[in-house]
């Protein structure tokens, strides 16, 4: 499954990653792949099953918070995305997945709850940490 997803066979992916989990249910990586790869797909309820599904084997795991945070933005579900994204802040320690947790926080609260304070915030945070989009905006936003 991940030979396909790097090639963007994503439909295949989602294939041979059901076939390892008719093998093995309990492996949770094939769910977080299969919710990443249904991501792609612009599947973005998919996606958040089979992360819900990853989450009750683990809840360790911030990757799956932040990409259920991000099919949450996706299908506009502001609140339940910040809640996501939090708690892969709360959980990680790469500064990769902190910085894009980081910006995407700041877009929701600078483009849909009219909170630029804290987007700018966030986005400080996201910029501190390496994001060049997040700093381009913090420069021409948030002085």
């Amino acid at each position: 499954g991940l030979a396909w997803f790097e090639l963007k066979g994503y439909r295949l992916a989602i294939s041979d990653f059901d076939k390892a989990l008719e093998i093995k249910p309990e492996y949770v990586l094939v769910y977080e792949y299969r919710g990443n790869t249904k991501l792609q797909l612009d599947d973005y309820q998919g996606a958040i099953d089979d992360l819900n599904l990853a989450l009750e084997l683990t809840t360790e795991n911030p990757y799956i918070y932040l990409k259920l945070g991000t099919a949450k933005y996706e299908l506009k579900n502001y609140k339940g995305a910040i809640s996501d994204l939090n708690q892969a802040i709360s959980l990680d320690a790469d500064k990769d997945y902190l910085s894009i947790s980081y910006l995407l926080l700041g877009a929701i609260k600078q483009e849909h709850m009219d909170d630029l304070k804290g987007a700018c915030s966030d986005l400080q945070r996201s910029a501190s940490l390496g994001n060049k989009d997040a700093a381009k905006y913090v420069e021409e936003e948030c002085q």
